[in-house]
């Protein structure tokens, strides 16, 4: 259930939220909750996650966007969605920020 999710990562330090996303421990052995979602079916939590992942937010000390993290944790995440939940490929092409050092017409 994402509203679930969401009120256990408020609990969560903003510095330290993306980690609880992406790995926790159940019983000594260290999960991402985004892969357990999407294996499991359950889009609606993968969703979230990915969504919060690559949400930008601030406070006081800094800003916080997990594409990073996100792509350390699972460099194959593209491969996932695209073979398990080709639906959630739009919400991660929506989330992620791209930058380029040229410009072509002003774009």
């Amino acid at each position: 259930d994402p509203e679930k999710l969401s009120d256990a990562i408020d609990c969560a330090p903003r510095g330290e939220r993306f980690d609880w996303l992406l790995s926790v421990n159940i019983n000594g052995e260290i999960l991402s909750p985004l892969m357990w979602a999407i294996r499991d079916g359950k889009f609606a939590l993968a969703e979230y996650v990915i969504d919060h992942l690559l949400e930008i937010r601030a406070d006081r000390h800094a800003y916080y966007y997990g594409r990073e993290k996100l792509f350390e944790k699972h460099p194959e995440v593209v491969t996932v969605l695209c073979s398990d939940c080709p639906a959630l490929m739009d919400t991660l092409m929506d989330g992620l920020m791209w930058h380029s050092h040229s410009v072509n017409q002003g774009f």
